[in-house]
């Protein structure tokens, strides 16, 4: 997902960027209203909007794929660590920012990655009750 990201930036346009911005809003008043699930499905159409322009069909189906199968641990994690969904809509902002700056590719692949990454430490640390 991280490299699909890199290779939307190029095509994104403003007016794309500004709907993550909408997206990344009302994520933050799911997280405030405390409905976890409709926040789950906010950041499944922050990251879709942004890596349906990457341009390579087969890469999509896969992050899908990817999606599909990490769902229920996104769903368990934002719901019993509410300090990771705040602290991924943070991260939101700043993919946002790196998206309108063009920054590098490896410089957004790389965060992205990490964002990921965050999430899944989220739900291990929950798991090993820290």
């Amino acid at each position: 997902e991280g490299f699909a990201t890199a290779l939307s930036a190029e095509r994104m346009t403003e007016g794309q960027i500004q709907e993550l911005e909408r997206i990344n809003d009302a994520m933050k008043e799911a997280v405030a209203d405390f409905d976890f699930e409709k926040f789950g499905a906010l950041n499944r159409r922050f990251h879709t909007v942004i890596y349906h322009h990457c341009g390579n069909q087969f890469l999509i189906e896969t992050v899908i794929q990817i999606w599909e199968q990490m769902d229920r641990i996104r769903r368990t994690v934002f719901s019993l660590v509410p300090k990771r969904a705040q602290e991924s809509i943070q991260e939101h902002e700043h993919i946002i920012q790196l998206l309108r700056e063009k920054a590098p590719q490896q410089e957004i692949e790389k965060f992205v990655r990490e964002h990921k990454l965050n999430t899944v430490r989220a739900f291990q640390l929950y798991k090993a009750g820290k």
